[in-house]
């Protein structure tokens, strides 16, 4: 274990480099208050980070250059109005701050290179632009420099910002100055080159100005103002002097060849006017258009837009197609759009329009977006303050995207980073097509556009093209995110941003999880030197896009999404937990085996096996779980293989914890489908593992974190299952029978700790009982009182902490031991707990001890009652014993419950006398059997009357070994017996009246009946040999006249409240199948006895003078009974 955890030191380690290396750190600092240069040149001497790529897609990347210049104690207030330019020539970069110059070479390896500082000299923001190398100093290598003051009118040149360097002389010769004349309120807005030598300025009036640098071969400035030479001559002293107001505003100047000796000025406002000027070499110019651009743009969008906000930023001339690209913006709802324009020159109309889809300006300040095409290339590239658009451009040769759409991607900076301006570098053979822009807080940032290797041909739709935008976002927030570490805002949602449909995100995100589970995606490509690099870095890439998902898209995401993209890490994690553990000597050589031959079932032998699924079949994780486990029971393999697949469980439950708690996934939120780490199969696994260590390993440490791993896989299949519809109640059974022994499994290899985190965790509260009373019976049982205390006080923290959940369990564990001492004399001040246990489950047998114990004697009395009634129920047969003594205490209780009243006794007080009564009956007739049975044998004939139908004497049999059984009878039952058993009709109609039965006629009749037919009337009415008193004596000695003195005597017949009715013999009939069928009885489908019964009574009593004596008997009872 120690070499593999060196080893994972070892390569967390090796991917901290990796990542260091993906997303560098920087001097990037968000808390920039203003715009300060200061964050360029202050910095410690390890410069590494510079130079990196910082960004990368198929499409395109970003890298921050090294060279940086020096600019310590520069800094830039925008809000003063502050002015700051810059411009890219020849391998050098050019910053102005206000009046001063700065140019370094950037391209240079060199963090620091150094830094050619230039004044123009007087106080005035300027503008500046660099001239390529001249060849009087080709020696030297540095570039020109024109510096052009905004309201002076200003102009200073420089043949070598290096040479100016110099002292002395050498500066003042290289230095050449000229002075434009201004008119009132014109200032100078733009410089841009005609040639190497002619520059052209634009002014704030519209006028253009040609400024030239060069005098035969000799550094000189000259200028002159572009007018229309082939106007008449009013014409030109008007367009040279006058200010026209379509041509204010000047936004876009491109000037480009048109032929050996001229030049084309394209001349743009951003009121749409455009203006197209032909110059030659020397000077004369020829206005060749002049047009108001907006009816042609908003004639396009009318039906979309309201075309009145309609704004012009920057155009670009595409010669090789003799096409005008056009910047414009428009308002939408509070928001800037930005709308791109391609205009065929020769037909004079729109051939496409493009809205930019990935980046939105909320807000009315519209920017200063720029544009620029490198050569040769298709892309433009739209240069915000803080962001850079990149888009298809539209040639003749690709007009399907006109219907189609293009290819678009934007590249955001964080919001206090800004572009202060850019230059294009075209291609050679040593670079691609690019832009260079000079950013205020993180240097100089180079967005390099690749050569596209598919069709230029190829449609895309809208939605692959939102896709694609969503997708690349999400790569770079994944990839190359480093918090503060990054100039770039990787957020796909923001200040300048757009919202992409929730089904594009979705699908975006799944694609991005999927390749890098399977390690398509291209931002993979030649990384690692290992497995173990790879399958770490691809966890930590879907660590961070799960947090990227939910941070950008929270309320796009369904569960769905989110669910697949947790179990995507999670199989992740397994697999790489596995290669982890395995990756020691031979290893390789093990899962080989395990792969060929229990996962790919010796299918799959055309490449490396190891390589081929840690690589790209991660997602099947769940199957090398089983190949793993499979082969557990091999020699000397059992412990390593059991630590594997322990290590996988582990990392599954962590990658889940991770995820779900990254993407705010509640544990109630479920899929359609299983976890894939809780279907059956792998329940059974994880189950089996745990008894395989538990039961054929020495190391019993892993027993505790698995099971708590067992309890998270059970709780999270029974709330799929509930909310699936599936059969839940199989799961909860399976976890109920199990979760016990794994807890008790845990408890006996000493880790009581994780027991109990467990039984906490998981709500087990019946186990965590246990564990406690089991602490507590050890320190009694030791005599140990301190232990006792620290067990008593252990249990009354899980009794403050879990309340009445933790205090039932408890009290139910110490019903099932008994252990009634604790239950009722411990935590006396959780006694309202207690009394609500009671209350709301079916513990009467035992809650009257604590009413009793608290002077309830109500309380008290109902619970013996309803034990009572409980033992009856619930035990089989009862215990007249224990039913006895409650409903003895129960009656005592009442009457203590209306000591000191008046109080009639109530109805459950009448009730429980009634019972008792019952009870005290089935107490004689137990004892009178009693003497009637040895050992085993029961000698029923010497107990039952003899006359008794076939069916009546069986079914009294079942009943006497009841009682024998010491099985406590019903009413009904108690009746019936007693009225077969010999002797015992008086307790048959005691019993009778004591049964709170409303319909008891025909068990009162059957009484009467059974002891009518116990004499032999002939012989008794035979008076022959008899004197009358003799026979007098004969007929008051039969148990029926014994039956009816005791019946009148007792009252239970005979008087106004008697509970049963006199026998009336003088008119008997034999009951109807309606009368059976309501009257409360013992039934025991035999009313063909009990009706047989009736036949030979009435039979008897048809018999010669039988019925008049019986009746005659019936009075003699009735008035001795009034006698006395």
């Amino acid at each position: 274990m120690s070499q593999i955890g060196n080893i994972r030191k070892l390569r967390q380690k090796a991917v901290q480099q990796e990542l260091n290396r993906v997303v560098p750190a920087t001097l990037f600092n968000d808390d920039v208050t203003e715009k300060s240069f200061t964050n360029l040149s202050a910095v410690e001497d390890s410069l590494a980070d510079y130079g990196s790529e910082i960004t990368r897609t198929a499409m395109y990347n970003v890298t921050r250059l090294a060279a940086r210049p020096d600019l310590s104690g520069v800094e830039i207030a925008f809000d003063s109005g502050e002015h700051v330019s810059s411009s890219l020539s020849d391998d050098f970069g050019l910053v102005v701050v206000g009046n001063k110059a700065h140019v370094w070479k950037y391209t240079s390896p060199e963090p620091t290179p150094e830094t050619f500082t230039h004044s123009l000299g007087v106080q005035d923001n300027a503008l500046g632009h660099l001239i390529p190398v001249t060849p009087s100093f080709k020696d030297v290598g540095h570039p020109g420099l024109v510096l052009v003051g905004v309201n002076s009118g200003l102009c200073v040149f420089w043949e070598s910002v290096g040479g100016a360097a110099a002292e002395g002389y050498l500066r003042t010769r290289q230095q050449v100055e000229t002075q434009i004349k201004l008119y009132s309120g014109e200032v100078i807005e733009h410089v841009n080159r005609m040639d190497d030598v002619t520059l052209v300025l634009s002014l704030s009036s519209g006028r253009l100005i040609g400024l030239s640098l060069r005098d035969k071969d000799e550094a000189a400035l000259n200028y002159w103002t572009l007018r229309d030479t082939k106007a008449g001559l009013l014409s030109n002293i008007r367009s040279a002097f006058s200010v026209s107001s379509n041509r204010r505003g000047i936004t876009g100047v491109r000037v480009v060849p048109s032929t050996n000796r001229s030049w084309r000025i394209y001349v743009a406002t951003s009121e749409c006017h455009l203006g197209v000027w032909e110059v030659t070499e020397g000077g004369d110019a020829t206005i060749l258009a002049d047009k108001d651009l907006k009816p042609m743009l908003s004639a396009d969008v009318s039906t979309l837009y309201n075309t009145s906000s309609i704004y012009l930023h920057d155009i670009e001339y595409v010669a090789e197609e003799d096409y005008l690209v056009v910047l414009t913006s428009i308002l939408v709802d509070n928001s800037i759009f930005y709308i791109i324009y391609t205009i065929d020159l020769h037909k004079d109309k729109v051939v496409s329009r493009h809205r930019v889809q990935s980046y939105v300006r909320p807000g009315l300040d519209r920017g200063t977006p720029r544009l620029a095409r490198p050569s040769p290339g298709d892309t433009l590239y739209v240069v915000l303050d803080h962001a850079v658009v990149l888009i298809d451009m539209v040639t003749r040769s690709n007009l399907n995207f006109v219907e189609y759409g293009k290819w678009e991607d934007s590249i955001l900076l964080k919001p206090t980073v800004s572009i202060l301006g850019f230059g294009a570098e075209d291609k050679n053979r040593s670079r691609d097509s690019a832009i260079v822009a000079i950013t205020d807080a993180a240097g100089v940032l180079k967005i390099t556009r690749f050569p596209e290797q598919d069709d230029k041909e190829q449609t895309r739709s809208l939605n692959t093209l939102e896709r694609g935008i969503c997708k690349s976002r999400i790569e770079q927030g994944v990839f190359f995110a480093g918090g503060d570490f990054t100039p770039l805002q990787f957020a796909a949602t923001g200040e300048y941003d757009v919202k992409f449909p929730d089904d594009v995100v979705r699908r975006a995100l799944l694609q991005v999880s999927h390749e890098i589970c399977t390690s398509t995606s291209s931002h993979l490509e030649g990384r690692f030197p290992g497995l173990g690099f790879s399958l770490e870095f691809r966890v930590d890439r879907l660590r961070i896009l799960n947090q990227y998902a939910y941070d950008n898209f929270a309320s796009q995401l369904d569960v769905a999404t989110k669910l697949t993209l947790a179990s995507n890490a999670e199989k992740l994690a397994a697999c790489e937990a596995i290669w982890a553990m395995l990756d020691v000597k031979d290893g390789y050589i093990v899962l080989e085996n395990i792969i060929v031959k229990s996962v790919d079932k010796n299918q799959n032998t055309d490449q490396d096996p190891v390589q081929d699924f840690f690589t790209s079949r991660t997602l099947e994780a769940a199957n090398l779980i089983y190949g793993v486990f499979d082969n557990i029971q091999q020699p000397n393999m059992g412990s390593i293989f059991a630590a594997t697949v322990g290590s996988a469980i582990s990392a599954i439950l962590t990658a889940r914890e991770e995820s779900l708690s990254a993407l705010r996934v509640s544990n109630d939120d479920t899929g359609e489908n299983c976890p894939w780490w809780c279907e059956s199969r792998m329940m059974e696994t994880w189950d089996s593992l745990f008894r395989f260590i538990a039961n054929n390993t020495n190391d019993h440490r892993p027993l505790g974190p698995l099971a708590q791993s067992l309890c998270s896989q059970s709780v999270v299949a029974i709330t799929w299952a509930r909310n699936s519809g599936n059969d839940w109640q199989a799961y909860e059974n399976t976890y109920h029978q199990r979760r016990g022994d794994w807890i008790k499994a845990v408890v006996s290899v000493g880790q009581v700790s994780q027991a109990l985190h467990i039984c906490e965790t998981f709500r087990l509260y019946r186990c965590l009982a246990e564990i406690l009373d089991h602490d507590l019976r050890v320190a009694i049982t030791n005599n140990n009182k301190q232990s006792e205390s620290d067990a008593e006080y252990a249990i009354r923290k899980y009794l403050h902490n879990f309340g009445y959940d933790f205090a039932s369990q408890l009290y139910s564990y110490w019903i099932e031991t008994r252990d009634f001492e604790s239950l009722f004399t411990r935590f006396q001040d959780y006694r309202e707990m207690l009394k609500q246990y009671f209350r709301s489950s079916n513990h009467a047998n035992i809650s009257w001890i604590l009413s009793l114990g608290l002077g309830e004697y109500q309380s008290a009395a109902e619970a013996l009652v309803q034990a009572a009634k409980e033992g009856q129920d619930t035990i089989p047969g009862g215990d007249l014993r224990n039913r006895l003594v409650q409903l003895s205490m129960a009656k005592l209780a009442f009457m203590q419950a209306r000591s000191g009243t008046r109080m009639d006794p109530s109805r459950e007080q009448t009730e429980v006398n009634n019972e008792l009564n019952l009870s005290l009956i089935q107490k004689r007739l137990a004892e009178h059997i009693s003497g009637h049975v040895q050992g085993t044998q029961i000698f029923s004939e010497q107990i039952l009357s003899p006359q008794l139908p076939k069916g009546v004497t069986d079914a009294a049999k079942k009943l006497v070994t009841k009682v024998v059984q010491k099985k406590v009878l019903t009413s009904l039952e108690l009746v019936e017996l007693c009225s077969c058993v010999i002797g015992f009709s008086e307790e048959a109609l005691q019993a009778i009246s004591d049964s709170n039965n409303a319909k008891t006629s025909i068990m009162s009749l059957t009484v009467w009946v059974r002891v009518l037919l116990e004499t032999d009337w002939m012989e008794v009415l035979d008076k022959s040999d008899r004197t009358d008193q003799e026979q007098e004596a004969l007929l008051l000695d039969t148990p029926l006249f014994q039956l009816l003195k005791y019946a009148f005597d007792t009252g239970l017949i005979g008087q106004q409240n008697s509970p049963l009715q006199v026998p009336n013999f003088e008119n008997l009939h034999k009951p109807n199948s309606a009368t059976l069928a309501s009257e409360e009885r013992f039934r025991t489908n035999l009313d063909s006895d009990l009706l047989s019964e009736f036949d030979a009574a009435l039979k008897v009593l048809d018999t010669g003078d039988t019925r008049r004596s019986v009746v005659g008997l019936v009075n003699r009872a009735k008035l001795d009974a009034h006698s006395t």
